[in-house]
């Protein structure tokens, strides 16, 4: 997967890690981490910051932000950061294919894996398989203590190649509210044509959007 259908698939990935979290949100931990996203042979790096139901990303490029993404679901959005252009996109969470649990399950089949440690956390390892055939399958390491998945793999997505995010160096601790506002300066763009400004081609994830 090339680098510009993993920074595509960003949304939907986060929206999978915030549907499996959303039964056990309340005891969820805030925390940062570093991000690791690979796909075909390529990886990407940076910082994932969670405070309950909100999540922001960071993308690295040359040593600096490239490319940030926000997960509002209290509002219903999710945000993608140019910081060079200082613009960003909005999009709804229904359009990216957020969905909460009880839809997820009901849309696709869960098998418990057994239980393995990733990154100092133990995790049930989980494997979601969609009704939809044409969707492959996603193996998720959820951590019960952070209440949020530590790792997830989609496979094989419409030719697309499988894609790995998973969340090393984790230091549980307050996250500011401001980390999940957009920065004084930003002026929101679309692409005409586009819903919400946002190109089509991003892989489904089991039980996630249409």
């Amino acid at each position: 997967m090339n680098r510009k259908n993993r920074v595509k698939a960003i949304p939907i990935i986060v929206a999978l890690a915030l549907a499996l979290s959303w039964p056990v949100i309340s005891t969820a931990a805030e925390f940062s981490a570093d991000v690791i996203m690979s796909g075909g042979g390529d990886e990407e790096t940076g910082k994932v910051f969670i405070k309950g139901r909100l999540h922001r990303m960071e993308l690295m490029e040359g040593g600096k932000v490239a490319a940030i993404n926000i997960s509002r679901p209290d509002k219903g959005v999710n945000w993608n950061l140019m910081p060079d252009e200082k613009m960003y996109m909005e999009m709804s969470l229904t359009e990216i294919g957020y969905e909460d649990m009880e839809n997820l399950e009901s849309k696709s089949k869960m098998t418990v894996l057994g239980n393995e440690t990733v990154n100092g956390y133990k995790c049930e390892k989980r494997r979601y398989e969609s009704n939809d055939e044409t969707e492959g399958p996603v193996i998720v390491w959820f951590s019960p203590k952070l209440g949020y998945p530590v790792r997830i793999h989609t496979l094989a997505y419409r030719g697309e190649g499988d894609m790995i995010m998973e969340y090393r160096n984790i230091n549980t601790g307050k996250v500011p509210d401001s980390m999940f506002e957009i920065p004084g300066g930003y002026k929101k763009f679309a692409i005409p044509g586009m819903p919400a400004g946002m190109p089509g081609g991003m892989p489904k994830v089991p039980g996630m959007g249409k």
